[in-house]
């Protein structure tokens, strides 16, 4: 078939069968439907895999920050530092202000009972 919808050996167009939408091969129509629907749940897979794993990193870094508090009394003063070199270091992620950093250390800090 020509880009043009025509058969190579002549000009004719091809006349889809009975059932088929113009222009689409027996089939195609649901073909499409699943390769999307799999792509589409790819994604889905790979985005929770990516919310995972980043949960985990700042679980991670928050837990740094409070064994490294514990020994050496760092303040606001270290986190402002940290904040602003990990940022220089990967722009692009917000995701290191130092009230960010504040909120990850509160996160995986141990929690006292009531």
């Amino acid at each position: 078939m020509t880009p043009t919808g025509t058969s190579e050996k002549g000009s004719e167009p091809i006349v889809p069968a009975a059932g088929q939408e113009a222009g689409y091969a027996q089939g195609y129509p649901d073909l499409l439907a699943e390769i999307k629907q799999r792509i589409r749940s790819a994604q889905y897979a790979a985005l929770k895999a990516v919310n995972q794993e980043l949960v985990g990193l700042y679980w991670d870094i928050g837990r740094m920050i409070v064994e490294r508090q514990a020994v050496a009394g760092w303040g606001k003063s270290v986190m402002k530092r940290l904040s602003a070199d990990l940022q220089r270091e990967f722009p692009g992620v917000g995701d290191f202000s130092a009230q960010n950093l504040w909120y990850m250390r509160l996160n995986s800090a141990p929690q006292s009972s009531p």
